[in-house]
């Protein structure tokens, strides 16, 4: 089945002082009007 569902994507990469490693990524996300937020530390 297939529909046209609408996509938002927004990642946020955050990192610890001088450290040049991601200490975390937050990903926020809407498919069809139901939004998501997820964090993944690093």
């Amino acid at each position: 089945m297939k529909r046209d569902l609408q996509i938002k994507v927004n990642v946020e990469i955050k990192y610890d002082q001088n450290n040049k490693r991601p200490s975390e990524f937050i990903v926020e996300y809407e498919i069809g009007g139901k939004y998501e937020e997820v964090n993944i530390i690093n």
